[in-house]
């Protein structure tokens, strides 16, 4: 609590917020001034067109002439400064991941010592890793994608599986030095997941509450099922459902730049990619969605 406390500024839930803020503020500062400068147009274009995906045909034809032209000016010079630096959205999506997640990793990970879910989040997440100890068995390999600080490992070994049967992978450096020190045994590695390499064939890959983190869905899925041994598991879950990310998507575009995908969707999606969906995600305020959120 000491340690988090000099972190952070204190140890409620107010310093700990505003000290990770503070912490991202000055990660932003140090970043290239060609960055500072893409991340803040990004930032207010993502804003932007969540705002234009509220409105409708009229409301749209209704909007001031001067917005409409700050706009286009800001996706001009956005489009500029990529073309100049070899700058993609992902990329821009992803520094401010990286930099949000590593703000508050310490915090999150001394919080996930002392603390613990409620039993509803804890069920839906044992019998999301269920699947995925059952699909690894005694000797396989899963790979937990947006590990954070191996949130998931416990959930894991509880299901059945042993420390070296599992990976895991975060964009964070700070989460994954967390992580490291918190599971020994598990073979963790810090990188963007598309340039995530390795010679494991997995026998299952799982996104738990983090496919809405990453900047395409498609191309994630797609580099996961890349990763499966033939026959293997792709499990994805969120244990408060799709309704619950789309609130988040609303509130903060930036961060959240993806809703998860509907059935109808995610069959779209991984059409292609040699999968087959066996468990379609429950309809975002069904019953289903309240008993076991987002599983497919």
């Amino acid at each position: 609590a000491r340690q988090i406390a000099q972190q952070y500024g204190g140890t409620s839930p107010q310093d700990i917020a505003k000290g990770t803020q503070e912490r991202i503020d000055a990660a932003m500062k140090e970043l290239p001034s060609h960055v500072q400068v893409a991340t803040q147009l990004y930032q207010q274009l993502q804003r932007w067109n969540a705002r234009l995906s509220t409105l409708s045909v009229l409301e749209h034809a209704n909007l001031p002439p001067p917005e409409l032209e700050g706009a286009r000016r800001a996706e001009e010079e956005l489009e500029r400064i990529c073309q100049e630096y070899n700058l993609t959205n992902d990329d821009l999506h992803n520094i401010f991941q990286k930099v949000t997640w590593d703000a508050s990793a310490d915090a999150k990970a001394a919080r996930a010592l002392t603390g613990t879910m409620s039993k509803d989040i804890t069920d839906k997440v044992d019998n999301a890793c269920r699947i995925v100890a059952n699909a690894v068995g005694s000797d396989g390999q899963c790979l937990d994608v947006g590990c954070g600080y191996g949130v998931l490992i416990p959930h894991l070994t509880k299901a059945g599986l042993k420390a070296n049967q599992i990976y895991g992978v975060d964009l964070s450096f700070e989460m994954i030095r967390n992580a490291k020190e918190q599971h020994r045994g598990v073979e963790f590695q810090a990188c963007d997941f598309q340039q995530y390499s390795t010679d494991i064939n997995f026998d299952a890959v799982i996104f738990c509450s983090s496919l809405h983190d990453l900047p395409d869905a498609k191309k994630a899925l797609a580099k996961a099922a890349s990763l499966l041994n033939s026959g293997g598991k792709l499990v994805v879950a969120h244990p408060q459902g799709a309704s619950h990310v789309a609130r988040q998507h609303s509130a903060n575009p930036v961060m959240v730049q993806n809703k998860l995908p509907d059935a109808i969707e995610l069959s779209t999606i991984v059409s292609g990619m040699g999968l087959e969906i066996e468990k379609v995600p429950a309809t975002p305020g069904s019953s289903q969605e309240d008993s076991e959120g987002y599983l497919a």
